[in-house]
């Protein structure tokens, strides 16, 4: 972890985003129309220039619903958020994905070393 300036989270922002996730966690459309919707989001972010091991983060994952398909095209994924109640939902989301770890806390804090991930 690096050292950090003070932190500019804003704790009633946060709960509120993690209420939200909690009460809408996009699990009512269908795989199929999760993965339209984010082959059309998603269609101009360069996947195959990546490496197959490549290392990269989810700023703000809420829910998790893009994460479980990221994680599919890449060898590791930082699902970070700063509402623990957000990161229950995509604990679920994505229970099961060995590449994927989801750290609690705002971006400000930078959970993640500088320079240590390939994209964001």
């Amino acid at each position: 972890m690096n050292s950090t300036p003070k932190s500019n989270a804003d704790e009633r922002v946060i709960e509120d985003f993690g209420r939200e996730w909690a009460a809408y966690s996009n699990s009512r459309p269908s795989h199929e129309e999760h993965r339209r919707l984010f082959n059309t989001y998603f269609s101009i972010f360069p996947f195959k220039a990546l490496a197959k091991n490549a290392e990269g983060f989810d700023a703000g994952c809420g829910s998790g619903r893009w994460a479980g398909f990221v994680s599919e095209k890449v060898g590791k994924l930082h699902c970070i958020d700063a509402a623990e109640s957000a990161l229950d939902t995509a604990r679920k989301m994505l229970a099961g994905k060995k590449n994927v770890v989801l750290p609690q806390a705002p971006l400000s804090d930078r959970p993640l070393e500088d320079a240590s991930q390939d994209f964001g």
